[in-house]
């Protein structure tokens, strides 16, 4: 090995020296406001290529020139200057090109580096937000990422600071923040188009839809939401505003819950508008059907039917079932299920980004209408999709029948046989309905684990339909357009009160969301031959108040009329309730003194009530008659004063007239100053004292003589009357030869 000996004269090291405090000084007073990271990959337009935004601001008393310079793989592709002429502020704008190469950028002052980028690429970026599923940590601590540096993803390390990177996958022990579902997608594409892949992950294991469009107005970018936390990361990846594609993948922990998951249209169309906002050139969002699960929510089917007409809200949506997919556990997937999953989306993704001529058949296919023809049912599917109806199938050691999974009107075993022709499915029934749904809402139990491993309608490449629920049966195969009303429909399942208001959500297809929709309340049966207007609106949720002039009844509906015109579509049945009424009245209108009275109330409207009476004591009756047992100590006459429900305070009727007759007691052989109880009236306890100092045998009995305590004292005592209830009580007490007796009031 040779030792070379550079030798630096005095002078030549104090101008090496003088030139580095002059670089140093000089990028002190440059301050890059935009300049790509390392390893930072930039979303590529039509063209095939991508900006590489280099700007700042500069200290206007710096005099010299600002160089950009880029190389193509060690070859110098871009070269620009900027000489300084007191302006303050720099930019640069190059163009490069997309595919498989690396970029290296450097910026100079005075030919002296001052920063730099390594390994910049242009290719695409694919945005992941959601729920676990949109993660797939299975098998994620084995993973082998492919060993190429044109695959990337980003990483947060504390959104406090924003500290953060682009990292490659085959480079890193460690994959904070993504999971397989992600990697195995960016693998894919890249092996197939020949881009480098980026991908930045959101998603949010367990969280529902409301927390995830949880969006801070004031400030979007709020990292106490998990929504302010995906725009932090948007945001410092540097692509904000290129970013094009998002994968969403969502719905488990909606579909587990009453309530969400009817809500969960408003909410989805809610967090689209928020991401076409604030990330403005999205092209494309990629949306997941959920699996069956499990658990038993029968509003669970509602949600992935949504999921599976989500296309229709916004055009830039494209929709994807998951039902059928290999390695389920009733909520996950196995490695080779998630793989599966990036495969088939991967496939799309070509068609529809890539340019690839594919057939049609890589989409699940989706149910287009529903009619007899000839006394089968006839399903009718996309246009070029070849249709299977499956055989029977034994996995696992038990039988699964498609047939026990199709229902007419709710019901199963109505079908006996099917056949798939083309693009429809025919089926053989024993009887004719009005809806149908094709897959159970929910299926198995989470303990032990059981879950719907069965049968499902394919196309010839294998692709599972999407499921559907209550989707109406027409009576030939000419379907009326469903666009002349919504494409949703919800309203709190909770009863409704006369009087009060309600939110009417909904969800329009994207070429109706201008329309004024009126609302339409059913009759108090559910059909609309006397049904009403109760309020308009374009926007959901629309506001409505339910007048103080109709019926009650448990099966109302509501539907909305665009142009004197609908689809047919209604919202679940709810009840509708009005203000309570009570009736009271003595059941007991003449009592002994110290005896139990009893009051009958008789309410009107909706359980449970809470109610005042004139005496100022509260109650409550959970039913709609209610026996009341009082103890007046005088004659007395009660009312009602106030009672109310749910729907608020309503009427009051009557009075209870309760008559107390005095009983007078009279001493026995002796004298009742010998003898002083005290207080009397008592609340807590009373004091028995006698004047002499013999044994004195003390009984306490209730109205009806039944004796409830019995102590032997010399001189005096004391009794607690804190397990006594308000009410007159009797005494008898024996000293020596003297018998008293009297009563005590406890209050």
């Amino acid at each position: 090995m040779k030792t070379i000996k550079v030798c630096l004269s005095r002078q030549n090291l104090l101008l090496l020296l003088l030139s580095m405090i002059c670089s140093i000084q000089s990028f002190s007073q440059i301050e890059f406001s935009k300049f790509p990271a390392n390893n930072q990959i930039l979303q590529r337009d039509e063209k095939d290529e991508a900006t590489i935004a280099v700007t700042g601001v500069v200290n206007s008393s710096l005099k010299g020139k600002v160089t950009l310079k880029i190389w193509q793989e060690e070859k110098l592709f871009f070269e620009s200057e900027i000489n300084l002429n007191g302006q303050t502020q720099i930019s640069f704008l190059p163009k490069i090109k997309a595919g498989q190469y690396n970029y290296q950028v450097k910026a100079y002052f005075n030919d002296n580096e001052i920063k730099k980028a390594d390994r910049v690429v242009a290719g695409d970026i694919y945005v992941f937000y959601g729920q676990s599923n949109a993660l797939g940590y299975s098998g994620i601590n084995e993973y082998q990422p492919l060993r190429n540096v044109f695959l990337r993803y980003f990483v947060m390390y504390n959104f406090e600071n924003k500290e953060s990177e682009w990292l490659v996958p085959f480079e890193t022990s460690q994959w904070p923040g993504t999971g397989l579902f992600p990697l195995e997608l960016e693998r894919m594409l890249y092996e197939k188009h020949k881009f480098p892949i980026g991908v930045i992950v959101g998603a949010v294991g367990g969280a529902d839809i409301a927390t995830l469009s949880n969006r801070n107005a004031a400030n979007p970018t709020d990292i106490r939401t998990d929504y302010g936390k995906l725009l932090t990361q948007v945001i410092a990846s540097g692509q904000k505003d290129q970013l094009k594609y998002l994968i969403f993948r969502h719905g488990e922990s909606d579909a587990v819950f009453y309530g969400f998951s009817e809500a969960y249209p408003h909410q989805f169309t809610k967090l689209l508008n928020y991401l076409k906002t604030d990330i403005p050139n999205i092209r494309k969002i990629y949306n997941f059907q959920i699996n069956i699960l499990n658990t038993h929510n029968t509003k669970a089917g509602f949600l992935r039917e949504f999921q599976r007409n989500s296309k229709n809200v916004s055009s830039i949506i494209t929709n994807l079932s998951t039902v059928g997919t290999t390695g389920y556990d009733g909520l996950h997937y196995n490695t080779k299920g998630y793989q599966q999953s990036a495969f088939e989306l991967s496939r799309i993704i070509g068609k529809e980004i890539y340019g690839l001529t594919e057939n049609m058949e890589i989409y699940s296919p989706d149910l287009k209408k529903a009619y007899w023809e000839n006394n089968q049912l006839v399903l009718e599917f996309d246009e070029n999709m070849k249709m299977s109806y499956p055989h029977d199938t034994t996995i696992n050691n038990h039988l699964w029948r498609m047939k026990d999974f199709i229902y007419i009107d709710g019901k199963s075993g109505l079908v006996t046989s099917g056949k798939g022709v083309g693009n429809k499915i025919y089926l053989n029934t024993t009887e004719k309905g009005s809806t149908i749904s094709y897959l159970p809402t929910s299926y198995g139990n989470p303990s032990p684990l059981s879950f719907y491993e069965g049968t499902h309608f394919t196309n010839s490449l294998g692709m599972r339909a999407f499921s559907f629920d209550n989707v109406t049966i027409k009576n030939n195969p000419i379907e009326v357009s469903p666009h002349l009303g919504p494409l949703t429909i919800y309203i709190n399942a909770e009863p409704k009160c006369i009087g009060s208001q309600a939110e009417i959500f909904y969800t329009t297809y994207e070429d109706a969301s201008e329309v004024t929709f009126r609302v339409q309340l059913s009759d108090p049966t559910g059909t609309f031959n006397l049904g009403r207007i109760i309020g308009e609106g374009k926007t959901s949720p629309i506001l409505i108040d339910f007048p103080e002039d109709i019926k009650t009844g448990e099966n109302y509906k509501i539907r909305l009329i665009a142009d004197n015109k609908t689809n047919e579509l209604t919202t679940n049945s709810f009840a509708i309730h009005e203000k309570p009424s009570v009736t009271i009245s003595a059941k007991t209108p003449q009592i002994n003194e110290g005896a139990e009275a009893i009051i009958n109330l008789k309410f009107t409207g909706l359980p449970p009530f809470e109610f005042i009476l004139s005496d100022s004591s509260t109650h409550q009756a959970t039913k709609n008659e209610l026996d009341l047992a009082i103890k007046p100590l005088t004659t007395t006459i009660y009312s009602v004063l106030e009672v109310k429900n749910e729907c608020g305070i309503g009427r009051t009727i009557g009075i209870a007239n309760i008559e107390v007759n005095k009983i007078v007691l009279f001493n026995e052989q002796g004298k009742n100053d010998l003898f002083v109880i005290f207080p009397n009236p008592a609340s807590e306890y009373f004091v028995i004292s006698t004047k002499n100092k013999i044994l004195t045998d003390f009984c306490l009995f209730d109205a009806s003589g039944k004796l409830l305590d019995e102590v032997r004292f010399y001189e005096q005592q004391k009794i607690s009357t804190k397990n006594l209830i308000k009410g007159v009580y009797f005494y008898r007490m024996k000293n020596g030869k003297t018998i008293n007796s009297g009563k005590i009031v406890v209050q």
